[in-house]
């Protein structure tokens, strides 16, 4: 139902968090000046504002306005998040639009986006709370939303990019020039519309606190908070073992950049504070590090490389080791 209203997204699950409220979640991948956004429709008794005063207080304790619209009742959350609950005979139907891209940030006073008018014909369909035929599972279908059945990739061939950067780098291009170096699991990203930093993650195993992440800013950091730094040409090399046992030990390389700032940063709970050893050696993130392709704008060839990635998404929050 989500997606024939949104469109076929880069993954969709079942979160189960909820035993009484059903609920699928479609993800949309990033693309360039875009970041990721998700779509998500529950069924089940549904949350106190859905039938509450015109003021909800949310989870995180903030005041959330609810206005009455169309039949159903909407809410806003502070960061642009929408919910739009139907009640019907047998529960609420919640639908939920989040992420940066089409969510408005603040309730209507006039006419309604196209997105949260989709948003209201999702959670008004008919077929929810009823016996109606089961519909065909989501064409981006995945059993497996945080990676833990994901194999380890093998490395990707080097992407060529010979044309102009013309277009904003996206998380899966940076994910796919580190998997060019480095093996993993899983990848992962981050970008928004108000922050101009983009970074992308692999994950080494099963846990977040091995990994590989890079990111492209406009500011540019020092050796603030690290127990050693280095000089070695343009690239700054920053290491950090004085941390809590329960947190990993960094690495951090850090090259100016058009624009800004590359930091290529590997964390790992296996590293030898006495070798400056991590599994992942220094001369291959020093190669990552010094790779000219990196740029808050990138060849497109780039973007469509990571578009395609052989490495599983992580489409959930990543906990655990």
């Amino acid at each position: 139902m989500t997606e024939q209203q949104f469109g076929v997204g880069f993954g969709a699950y079942a979160d189960s968090s909820t035993e009484d409220a059903p609920t699928g979640i479609v993800v949309h991948a990033a693309t360039p000046g875009v970041p990721e956004w998700w779509v998500s429709l529950a069924f089940g008794p549904g949350p106190d504002w859905a039938t509450g005063e015109s003021t909800c207080f949310w989870e995180n304790e903030r005041v959330v306005k609810c206005v009455e619209r169309d039949g159903v009742r909407l809410a806003w959350n502070p960061g642009g998040t929408v919910y739009v609950a139907s009640v019907r005979t047998g529960g609420v139907a919640v639908a939920t639009l989040a992420g940066d891209d089409p969510a408005p940030k603040t309730p209507p006073t006039g006419e309604l986006s196209e997105s949260v008018r989709k948003l209201i014909a999702l959670a008004q369909d008919p077929r929810l709370g009823t016996t109606a035929t089961p519909q065909a599972p989501a064409t981006s279908w995945r059993d497996d939303p945080d990676c833990k059945a994901a194999p380890r990739a093998e490395l990707l061939p080097a992407i060529p990019a010979t044309g102009q950067a013309t277009e904003q780098v996206t998380p899966q291009a940076l994910v796919a020039l580190l998997a060019e170096r480095v093996q993993g699991t899983c990848a992962a990203g981050d970008s928004s519309r108000t922050e101009a930093a983009v970074s992308g993650t692999v994950y080494l195993g099963s846990g977040d606190g091995e990994k590989v992440t890079a990111q492209v800013r406009p500011e540019t950091y020092g050796c603030k908070g690290m127990d050693v730094c280095e000089r070695r040409g343009e690239l700054t090399i920053s290491w950090q073992f004085d941390v809590p046992e329960e947190y990993p030990a960094t690495v951090r390389i850090t090259r100016p950049i058009p624009g800004g700032q590359l930091e290529i940063a590997h964390a790992s709970y296996h590293a030898n504070p006495k070798t400056r050893a991590f599994p992942v050696p220094l001369d291959t993130l020093v190669k990552l590090a010094s790779d000219q392709r990196f740029g808050l704008t990138v060849d497109p060839a780039l973007n469509r490389a990571g578009a395609d990635l052989p490495l599983c998404w992580l489409l959930t929050s990543r906990t655990g080791d």
